[in-house]
């Protein structure tokens, strides 16, 4: 037991970008709902900020030097998901 060394924890970050699952104030973000607000669509440039954000985020929340935050990923359409399985190995500890 002399190797006792700390391992690093992976962290990817995954982003749901798509629209009807965002927060939407006013009734359920569904465009068949009566009464939905108009929702526009997020731009690649907002959704990379929010990524960002989220990674800053993290960052300040975890104070420890054996976490390691991978680029983030983001989901813009429901397609996106099947490519979630291809961006995570098993060196990642955590979603």
């Amino acid at each position: 037991m002399e190797d006792l060394e700390r391992g690093t924890v992976r962290i990817k970050p995954v982003l749901i970008g798509i629209t009807h699952y965002r927060y939407v104030y006013g009734s359920v973000c569904s465009a068949d709902v009566k009464g939905t607000p108009p929702v526009s669509l997020p731009t690649s440039k907002e959704l990379e900020k929010s990524a960002q954000e989220m990674v800053k985020e993290i960052k300040k929340a975890i104070k420890v030097d054996f976490v390691e935050i991978e680029k983030p990923f983001i989901v813009k359409e429901q397609k996106d998901l099947r490519k979630l399985p291809g961006e995570i190995d098993y060196d990642t500890d955590a979603l």
